[in-house]
């Protein structure tokens, strides 16, 4: 699996490490580990981008599809330190105004209600 979880319980956040690449090859992973933490009950997400130097359009897509369950539960995606390519990804996609992004996981992790 190219994809670590660490999960919080005093935050109740998981943080999922993203990999160095995030693209087609990988980004059905990614979707089944999300699928697996709506079935568990877990809507708080950070995923961290610090190793990340690359997504394509399916990452991104893994992304944006469990905004909405997240969300819908009291949840939410947040983003952390992306790297430069990210960042203006991000921008050019509008999904900056989607995604709230932090420089730290911790930043991102405390940004949530109750952390």
């Amino acid at each position: 699996m190219d994809f670590q979880i660490k999960y919080e319980p005093n935050e109740n956040v998981t943080i999922v490490e993203i990999p160095e690449r995030l693209d087609l090859n990988n980004s059905g992973e990614l979707r089944k580990l999300f699928s697996d933490l709506v079935k568990q009950g877990q809507f708080r997400w950070v995923m961290n981008l610090e190793n990340t130097e690359y997504i394509d359009s399916s990452g991104l897509g893994a992304f944006v599809s469990q905004i909405a369950a997240c969300r819908a539960n009291r949840g939410d995606i947040h983003i952390a330190a992306p790297s430069e390519f990210v960042s203006s990804l991000l921008e050019v996609t509008h999904l900056k105004k989607v995604l709230k992004s932090f420089d730290h996981v911790r930043s991102a992790v405390e940004d949530f209600p109750g952390s």
